[in-house]
């Protein structure tokens, strides 16, 4: 478009301007009506307490099943002598092993 056309076009009527701002205003309030929805509407409402309580009863009960797992000797095995010895200890002798098999190679 030249400058000369643009010029006779001359500048925009009022009525594209308030189609414009309606348009932006209608946008805008299409996505806060989405959000609304979204957020409001497909909510679950308030956790009840007592399955608050429940969970974390039962996350205590589960972390201290696992602390005894890696922090005690138990068998897993006795016919064929598997051991489960604490978790720093094995941490330990697989770090000497490999030191080990590193000055054999050397």
């Amino acid at each position: 478009m030249s400058k000369k056309e643009f010029e006779e076009k001359g500048e925009p009527s009022t009525s594209v301007y308030l189609w414009a701002t309606l348009g932006a205003a209608a946008t805008i309030l299409a996505g806060g009506l989405l959000v609304f929805y979204l957020y409001f509407i497909t909510s679950k409402g308030p956790v009840m307490e007592d399955i608050v309580k429940q969970r974390k009863e039962n996350l205590v009960e589960v972390r201290s099943k696992q602390a005894a797992l890696i922090n005690n000797y138990a068998w897993v095995n006795q016919k064929d002598g598997v051991v489960r010895i604490p978790i720093n200890e094995a941490m330990a002798l697989t770090v000497d092993e490999l030191n080990k098999g590193v000055t054999k190679n050397r």
